[in-house]
């Protein structure tokens, strides 16, 4: 039986903080046919696709079964049928919010997997230079990572500086004395020196017999290699047997500073 009051007070809650053109707007429903249900001036019920869209687009949790209710179609058997789809609608909601919680923790622990390959990174520079017997202390200096060395330029003239970075001051160098490059190359691997690694160079225009420095030869291209003096002369040395020793005239080679630490590429496989 068709309850003309209780479905119009359905209406009204459904309808909520909306006018009534809106409500009818989003139920796809007349307004004017609404108006007619809400003032009680219908005698026949609405089809039951039009309470569904009233329903589904209803506020205040007014629902399908409520106004079926009201105009008399709420069987037991649909009801059970209805309470049922009502259950699964509430698993799929939590299905896809569970789905959501997943998807955000894999997310947080490709992050926190990221931070452990940074933080073994770190670790293994450490290892590596405990290796080559340097002493690591808590103290870092700002220092140039240069592109190039050019010939009639400071060595710190912007157009040569790629970046400024932090590293670990394990030789008591004093910044604006000290710049960085990234090994080109494996003339140096006798030394443990590999390609992608960097080296922090003093600046100083001499170096002792032995000692690794980086060279500028030709006035363009900077060279690392050990230096010896022989007669006026400088002769490189390359730790790597493959090469052979390079003899320039020392008028000719611009020594630019000493190697005082290597900074180990974390990415290297050994």
């Amino acid at each position: 039986m068709f309850n003309k009051e209780r479905f119009s007070e359905l209406l009204k809650l459904a309808q909520g903080n909306r006018t009534l053109n809106e409500y009818a707007r989003q139920a796809e429903v007349s307004n004017s046919y609404i108006s007619n249900l809400m003032n009680c001036k219908k005698d026949t019920p609405p089809e039951a696709k039009t309470i569904k869209k009233l329903a589904d687009a209803a506020h205040n949790e007014v629902t399908y079964a409520d106004m079926l209710d009201a105009v008399g179609l709420l069987t037991p058997d649909l009801k059970s049928k209805l309470d049922r789809l009502s259950t699964l609608k509430g698993l799929s909601e939590e299905f896809k919010k569970t789905e959501h919680d997943i998807y955000q923790a894999n997310r947080d622990i490709a992050k926190a997997n990221d931070l452990v390959k940074e933080a073994q990174a770190e670790y293994d520079n450490a290892v590596e230079l405990e290796k080559m017997g340097a002493k690591t202390v808590a103290n870092f200096i700002r220092v140039p990572l240069l592109g190039h060395i050019a010939a009639g330029l400071p060595i710190f003239a912007s157009e040569n500086i790629i970046e400024w970075e932090y590293v670990p001051d394990t030789f008591g160098a004093v910044e604006g004395e000290v710049f960085s490059l990234i090994v080109k190359g494996d003339s140096m691997t006798g030394s443990r020196i590999y390609e992608g690694d960097k080296v922090v160079v003093r600046i100083q225009p001499e170096v002792a017999d032995g000692e690794i420095a980086v060279i500028n030869v030709d006035g363009e291209n900077a060279t690392l290699k050990r230096v010896k003096h022989v007669e006026g002369k400088v002769l490189l040395l390359s730790d790597n047997p493959k090469y052979s020793p390079i003899l320039v005239n020392s008028e000719n080679a611009r020594i630019c500073g000493k190697v005082i630490q290597v900074l180990f590429d974390p990415n290297r496989k050994y």
